[in-house]
C-alpha cells in the first residue's frame, strides 16, 4: 500500500539538526582543552551554520508541502526516525549534558549527529528524486560524509572507545 509523505518534513528536520549541531559544536569547542579538537569543533560549528542557510534557501524554493508517494512501511520508518532523534526531540537533555562533555563524549555525540544527518539526507534523496538531483543535497551529503570521516579519524587517533558493537 502506498501513502503520501511530505518530504519538506525531512528538510525541516535537517534545518533543525544543523542549528542544534551548530550549538553543540560551539559548546564542545569551548569545553575542549586540546587545541586541535577545539579548532575542529569550531570548524564544524561554522559548517553547520552554512548548511542550515542552504537548507533554508532550498525550503524557500519549494511548495509548502512536497508530497511523495511511498510504501506504508517506509513512511512508518521515516516517522520513527523523526520521532526518536535525540537532537530533535530531547534538546533539554542535550542542554543538561553540556557540563559533562569530555573529549570522548563530544566526539561520540558528534559521530551520532553526523551519522543521523547522513541518514536523513539519504532518506530524503530516496524519497524525493527531484530533491536528490539538487546540487545542494549532493554537496551536503558529500560534506557530511567528510565531517563523519574527520570525526571517526579523530576518534581512532585519540583511541576513544566506542560501543564496539
Amino acid at each position: 500500500m502506498s501513502i503520501t509523505f511530505d518530504s519538506c518534513k525531512i528538510l525541516q528536520v535537517l534545518i533543525t539538526l544543523e542549528r542544534r549541531g551548530h550549538e553543540f559544536y560551539l559548546e564542545a569547542a569551548h569545553a575542549m582543552k586540546d587545541n586541535e579538537a577545539k579548532n575542529m569543533f569550531f570548524k564544524l560549528a561554522q559548517d553547520e551554520l552554512e548548511h542550515e542557510r542552504v537548507y533554508k534557501e532550498l525550503m524557500a524554493k519549494l511548495p509548502e508541502t512536497k508530497q511523495c508517494s511511498i510504501a506504508a512501511e517506509e513512511a512508518d520508518f521515516l516517522e520513527l526516525l523523526l520521532s526518536t532523534n535525540f537532537f530533535i526531540n530531547d534538546h533539554q537533555q542535550v542542554d543538561k549534558m553540556k557540563k559533562m562533555w569530555s573529549k570522548r563524549e563530544a566526539l561520540l555525540i558528534a559521530e551520532k549527529l553526523e551519522r543521523d544527518t547522513i541518514l536523513f539526507l539519504t532518506e530524503l534523496a530516496a524519497l524525493d528524486p527531484e530533491l536528490a538531483e539538487e546540487n545542494v543535497i549532493k554537496a551536503a551529503l558529500k560534506e557530511e560524509r567528510r565531517h563523519l570521516s574527520m570525526i571517526l579519524q579523530r576518534i581512532m587517533d585519540a583511541n576513544v572507545p566506542g560501543l564496539m558493537l
